[in-house]
C-alpha cells in the first residue's frame, strides 16, 4: 500500500503538476506512509482475542476498515497541519481544527471506496455453493463501485480546490506556498490534455493515461522490491 500510494503521488506530481516538486517527500510520508498505521496496526493486532473476532464477521472486517480509514486520512491531515506549523506558514492551533474539517469528507469517501472494494473482492471470492446469492452479492456490490466511479470521476474532473487549498485560501496563506513555486510545466496540468479542448474528454483522456502510468509504476516497483527480498536470502 506504501508503494502505490508513494507511486500515484509521484505520477500525480510529475505527470499533472498537482501537489509539487517541493512537497513530494512530504505528501509521501504523509499519505503513503502515516496514513498507512492505521491498518498496519490492526493488522499486527489481529492475535488479539477481540480483533481476531472482528476479523471473522463481515460487519467486523467493515468496522476495522472504517475506522482504519478515517484515522488514516485524518492523521495524514495532522501530520500535514503539524509539518506547515513547524516550517511557520501558520499557528497550528488555527489550522489544525480548519484542516481536520476538511478532510473530514475525504475520510468519509476512503470508507465508501474501502468498504466497497472489499466487499466486491469478498463477492468473487466466495464459493459458488448458492450461484443466486452470489450474483446478488456481485450485482449489488458493482452498482456501489460504478456509484463510487462516477463520483471519483466528478471529483476527478473538478476544478474545485482540494481540502489542503481549501484551508490555505480560509487562512490567507497561498502567499508563502507561491512565492517560491519550481517553475515546472506538467504534460497533463489540471488533469486535462491541451489537445483537446473538451474538458470532459480531455480530463478522462489525462486519467486514463494517468491510471496507465501509475499501474505500470507500480509494478515495476513492487516487482522491484521483490527481487531485492530474494537477494537478500
Amino acid at each position: 500500500a506504501m508503494v502505490i500510494m508513494a507511486c500515484v503521488l509521484t505520477v500525480q506530481c510529475l505527470l499533472f503538476g498537482d501537489g509539487g516538486l517541493f512537497a513530494l517527500g512530504a505528501n509521501i510520508l504523509n499519505m503513503a506512509l502515516i496514513a498507512s498505521v492505521p491498518m498496519v496496526l490492526f493488522q499486527r493486532g489481529s492475535a488479539h482475542p477481540i480483533v481476531a473476532r472482528l476479523f471473522q464477521t463481515r460487519f467486523g472486517r467493515v468496522l476495522l476498515i472504517t475506522v482504519s480509514a478515517i484515522l488514516s486520512v485524518q492523521m495524514a491531515a495532522v501530520a500535514c497541519a503539524l509539518e506547515l506549523a513547524l516550517s511557520g506558514s501558520w499557528s497550528a492551533s488555527a489550522g489544525l481544527g480548519a484542516l481536520l474539517a476538511s478532510h473530514l469528507p475525504v475520510a468519509l469517501l476512503e470508507v465508501l471506496i474501502s468498504v466497497a472494494v472489499i466487499l466486491l473482492l469478498e463477492a468473487y471470492s466466495q464459493p459458488a455453493s448458492n450461484p443466486l446469492m452470489n450474483r446478488r452479492a456481485e450485482g449489488w456490490v458493482s452498482a456501489m463501485m460504478l456509484i463510487t466511479l462516477l463520483v471519483l470521476a466528478v471529483l476527478f474532473s473538478s476544478d474545485l480546490p482540494d481540502a489542503l487549498e481549501v484551508v490555505l485560501h480560509q487562512l490567507s496563506s497561498t502567499a508563502v506556498y507561491t512565492s517560491h513555486a519550481l517553475e515546472y510545466q506538467a504534460p497533463f496540468a489540471d488533469y486535462r490534455w491541451t489537445l483537446i479542448s473538451g474538458w470532459f474528454a480531455s480530463a478522462l483522456l489525462a486519467g486514463l493515461i494517468g491510471t496507465v502510468l501509475t499501474g505500470f509504476a507500480a509494478a515495476f516497483s513492487l516487482k522491484s522490491l521483490e527481487r531485492f527480498a530474494i537477494d537478500r536470502k
